[in-house]
């Protein structure tokens, strides 16, 4: 155990302490604050933190055993239905007040739904127009065009 988890209490501050060494070696490499999911969650905790949005099959509450609040200090809304992309109807029924919104393109649980780009811009404008950040997640777009122009 470290000192900080120690002092702090907190059986997370080593993994903390660890990402935080793990940022500052890795920002020079991308020329200032690089665009990710964690870059993302780190500015919301910095902001105060609060509740993030993302869609149930997000990776980052499937796969990342919800490191978001380990490392973080955030909870999460599922916004959403499973079976198909987010929309901004899913997000406007949500009525807890979220920091940010996390929008994986494509889902990748539900066979790698896509949402018609018009749907896309109109999430992302609602989202925003009620101060919550929206993060695209792009890291598999390029599966995304398969997906968008399936007749099945």
């Amino acid at each position: 155990m470290t000192i900080a988890a120690a002092v702090n209490d907190d059986p997370n501050a080593e993994l903390k302490e660890w990402r935080d060494e793990l940022r500052r070696r890795c920002l020079p490499l991308h020329g200032g604050e690089p665009e990710s999911d964690s870059a993302e969650l780190e500015r919301v905790e910095r902001r105060g933190g609060g509740m993030i949005g993302m869609h149930p099959t997000c990776h980052l509450e499937l796969h990342e055993e919800r490191g978001y609040d380990r490392l973080h200090g955030l909870s999460a809304r599922l916004v959403g239905e499973t079976q198909r992309a987010m929309t901004s109807s899913d997000v406007a029924a949500v009525s807890e007040p979220m920091a940010a919104l996390i929008v994986e393109l494509p889902t990748r649980e539900n066979g790698g739904r896509l949402a018609p780009w018009d749907d896309l811009v109109e999430l992302c404008r609602s989202t925003r127009e009620r101060g919550i950040a929206v993060h695209l997640d792009g890291a598999r777009s390029g599966n995304g065009e398969a997906v968008a122009t399936s007749t099945t």
